[in-house]
């Protein structure tokens, strides 16, 4: 019985990776757009938003590196998607 509550943690985990690996590369697109048109107004705190873009862009790609050789990964792979 414990294995069943914790595959569906796990498959919680998996979908809530998978809905971040979609959202943090537009956030961090937008982010990243806004400080430069920050920058060329004139506030150099647009410098910052970019670095936060950039930074939420790479964190996406290291996530999506990472996350394929992960052991929930391959547990979400051997799911139930076959028919019966």
């Amino acid at each position: 019985m414990p294995r069943l509550e914790t595959n569906k943690e796990s498959r919680a985990f998996s979908w809530l990776v998978v809905a971040s690996g979609l959202i943090l590369p537009l956030l961090g697109v937008a982010i990243a757009l806004f400080g430069c048109i920050k920058v060329i107004i004139g506030g150099f705190s647009g410098l910052y938003l970019i670095a936060a873009g950039v930074s939420l862009i790479i964190a996406d790609m290291i996530i999506d590196s990472i996350w394929p050789r992960s052991r929930d990964a391959a547990d979400d792979a051997d799911g139930d998607d076959t028919p019966k």
